[in-house]
């Protein structure tokens, strides 16, 4: 599964698809697999969907405050990652 450093730790990714890129979050309690299961038909968009701190294999370290601020920082630092520059956005729950 693929990875990114954030805040000294990794956060784990999955993708989807080709096509305009689109940024999926999960809700409280999941992970990538959410997004990822619930538009696999999506034709067109590239999804993307991370593990949030603390969720599914990305673990939260002492030094992370979570909550919605941080969930924003680590999408920013994956679009980053990736060299996505504009995306669409969407979530479930927690992830929206």
């Amino acid at each position: 599964m693929p990875e990114f450093i954030f805040n000294g730790t990794a956060v784990f990714y999955g993708e989807q698809g080709e096509g305009v890129p689109f940024i999926f979050q999960h809700g409280l309690g999941a992970d990538h697999r959410q997004g990822l299961a619930a538009l696999s038909e999506l034709k067109g968009y590239r999804l993307v969907a991370a593990d949030c701190p603390g969720h599914g294999a990305s673990i939260c370290p002492d030094n992370t405050r979570m909550g919605f601020d941080t969930y924003a920082d680590v999408v920013v630092a994956l679009l980053d990652h990736l060299n996505i520059a504009s995306a669409v956005f969407g979530g479930i729950s927690m992830g929206s």
